[in-house]
């Protein structure tokens, strides 16, 4: 990710360092995966400082084993864009036109489907420090829904994952292998701490309750929002992820949008 991002840097008129440590000395930093303990570091002194910091991690939408064609999602200074960031990202189309043009609109939603609780990976548990989150979710979604399926969905090749040793949860329903997409089929609603599956589920049409994350904005209004409030934030999220070849627009939008929000003091 470091090269595509600092060519990127290059073509928006910015001068990029490439550095295996924080100096502290540029007017942006940026990082990829704040998760890791030294860049989370380094993105709360650099935040501390007043400047702003283009934090990129695996994309919301879209996988590809070619790295032309990766899919990245950034935010400023926080792990997922904010409520603020939301507000004021154009509900333009064309992003979500060219990034997922193939991918339609589904409602998958049944009302007394299984109730599907994703899980977390070991980097965002010791990030948060939240080990216990899934096994109170699992247990709270089985006491609000009486005598209906609860699944839970671990995070692929996590410790959460049935079957290796560093597993903490145990749960009679346990969907590891199945695609997410197989997992959300007839289901009435997916619980979340904040993860990029929540985009996977506004697509499909399934009702969500989460506590972060991009779609936090959506979703704190309600868990079941019409189809025309989904495809606004479809349309607002892609403008946050980017391919590894777009890096230059995406630095160019990261720019602008950084100044708007410091001018609304929403940094």
């Amino acid at each position: 990710m470091v090269f595509p991002c600092a060519d990127g840097a290059w073509a928006a008129g910015l001068h990029p360092h490439i550095r295996q440590a924080y100096r502290g000395t540029s007017l942006w930093l940026s990082v990829a995966g704040v998760g890791d303990a030294r860049y989370n570091a380094a993105r709360n002194d650099h935040v501390a400082s007043g400047r702003p910091v283009a934090c990129w991690d695996m994309g919301y939408l879209g996988k590809s084993k070619d790295l032309i064609n990766c899919y990245v999602r950034v935010s400023i200074n926080t792990d997922h864009p904010t409520h603020a960031m939301m507000d004021m990202t154009p509900a333009d189309p064309s992003r979500w036109q060219a990034l997922m043009r193939p991918k339609m609109i589904n409602d998958f939603y049944v009302p007394d489907g299984p109730v599907v609780v994703i899980g977390m990976g070991p980097k965002t548990h010791d990030y948060l420090g939240e080990n216990d989150w899934e096994a109170n979710a699992l247990r709270k979604a089985a006491a609000r829904f009486p005598g209906r399926k609860i699944i839970y969905r671990p995070k692929p090749n996590s410790k959460h994952t049935v079957g290796q040793p560093l597993d903490a949860v145990v749960w009679p329903h346990i969907s590891a292998d199945e695609t997410l997409r197989k997992v959300l089929k007839g289901a009435s609603l997916m619980v979340c701490r904040h993860s990029n599956a929540v985009v996977e589920a506004c697509i499909l049409g399934v009702p969500v309750e989460c506590e972060g994350g991009a779609a936090h904005w959506l979703y704190h209004r309600g868990p079941n929002p019409t189809e025309a409030e989904r495809m606004d934030f479809l349309h607002r999220v892609c403008w946050w992820q980017w391919r590894f070849r777009e890096m230059g627009p995406a630095w160019q939008f990261l720019v602008a949008m950084e100044a708007k929000l410091r001018a609304a003091g929403a940094l």
